[in-house]
């Protein structure tokens, strides 16, 4: 498999990426989409055995009935393509989606192209039939792109949207990473500087709603937990329990690993991640860790 390189420009893209929903009309050009596609190959898995494959479509193209369900009115302007990703496979398919499309969202990013993930995991067996997937084809996801509408009117349109979902509200790194157990704050100042640059990343990464549902607990300065909230309102008519349902935080979890895992790499480290999938295990850690019930542990990974 090709190595992604790592280098500061894709750490600038993790910081500099926002959700757009207003595009120029002017499709992206062939030769660049050829090179979206080439870079399938670059991808890291997190679970070897899923298959991850995306396809590229014009929005003008789209089945009938996909912007009803999902909710699109009003909402996404003049944007040109949308990426449908896939994953074959039955392992931890939520978060091996979502930490294989924010890698391919910040090589868009990269290339001066914009994005905005829309959720389809409440709506995944409408969009298996409109788009003849097999049963075995997993999809949590879309993924638009196009080149971002630069006017002033449509500027102002974004900033209202980022103030509305709370986009420019990331929570700080006193709320989101301890120290060795749940809920004590990671002193910033004992922090070395490339792991603060990790977590700086890890803290930017968009997640349903922005509602920024890990933590991390870095234990003995080595191993990083990272843990997700349960039971949060991702849908206003629907209440919490479409999120439960629907493993909406552990998609979030994968997109999460995924920045964490691009922003240790280009700083020297692995960023590889250890999903728990024992629950005798996730239990014991847990319990260590004094994580509350309403937080679910995923994964650990290493400096």
């Amino acid at each position: 498999m090709t190595v992604l390189q790592f280098n500061e420009r894709v750490y600038e893209a993790i910081i500099r990426r926002r959700s757009i929903r207003r595009y120029k009309k002017e499709e992206v050009d062939p030769a660049l989409q050829g090179k979206i596609l080439k870079f399938k190959s670059k991808i890291v898995p997190l679970e070897p055995e899923n298959q991850f494959d995306y396809t590229i479509h014009r929005v003008k193209d789209r089945p009938e009935g996909l912007v009803e369900i999902l909710g699109l009115y009003g909402k996404i302007a003049d944007c040109p393509h949308f990426i449908l990703p896939l994953l074959r496979g039955q392992k931890h398919v939520h978060e091996d989606l979502g930490f294989r499309m924010q890698q391919l969202v910040i090589y868009l990013t990269e290339l001066g192209i914009a994005t905005c993930y829309i959720g389809s995991a409440h709506r995944e067996e409408k969009v298996r039939e409109m788009f003849d997937l097999g049963e075995d084809e997993r999809i949590t996801a879309f993924i638009l792109f196009g080149y971002p509408d630069e006017r002033l009117e449509a500027r102002q349109f974004e900033e209202h949207i980022w103030r509305n979902v709370g986009a420019r509200n990331k929570k700080p790194l006193e709320q989101i990473l301890f120290k060795d157990t749940f809920g004590n704050p990671f002193p910033l100042e004992e922090l070395e500087p490339r792991h603060k640059k990790v977590f700086e990343a890890a803290r930017n990464t968009p997640s349903a709603v922005n509602t920024q549902p890990w933590r991390f607990i870095f234990k003995d300065g080595k191993v990083v937990y990272l843990a997700v909230q349960r039971g949060l309102q991702y849908h206003k008519k629907l209440g919490a329990a479409v999120g439960e349902k629907y493993k909406f935080c552990l998609t979030d979890a994968g997109i999460v690993m995924g920045n964490f895992m691009l922003a240790s790499r280009v700083y020297g480290f692995q960023g590889n991640w250890e999903l728990i999938a024992d629950e005798g295990e996730r239990k014991k850690i847990s319990s260590l860790l004094a994580l509350p019930s309403n937080f679910y542990l995923v994964a650990s990974s290493s400096f």
